[in-house]
């Protein structure tokens, strides 16, 4: 077994915030990161266009008068899930987006 040292140089109103705080530790390779941000930039996009398309549909279908029963229900089912879904991603990035990236320092072996 090894012991795995990560030192964070950061300023100490960041330093605060891990006071009575976990820290999450990920190894990521530079693709994977870039992948991870790609697919979270992804879904974001996706569950802001379902949230619209979804109110704006209705919209359409009531000023119109032609919601159809089956529809509206279709609807309804997906409007506040679509909405709830939004809202959790949106909390998940604002988390994620605080992740510190470190290199591992290749001389010392040990994570700067």
């Amino acid at each position: 077994m090894r012991d795995l040292i990560i030192k964070l140089s950061i300023a100490d109103e960041e330093a605060q915030r891990f006071e009575g705080r976990m820290a999450m530790v990920l190894a990521v390779s530079e693709e994977e990161a870039a992948m991870l941000r790609a697919n979270i930039i992804t879904v974001h996009d996706f569950l802001k266009l379902a949230r619209r398309g979804t109110a704006t549909l209705r919209q359409i279908l009531e000023t119109r008068g032609t919601m159809e029963p089956d529809l509206a229900r279709t609807l309804d089912m997906l409007i506040d899930p679509a909405a709830t879904a939004d809202e959790l991603h949106d909390r998940t990035r604002e988390c994620l987006g605080q992740a510190k990236f470190v290199l591992a320092e290749p001389k010392k072996g040990r994570l700067q």
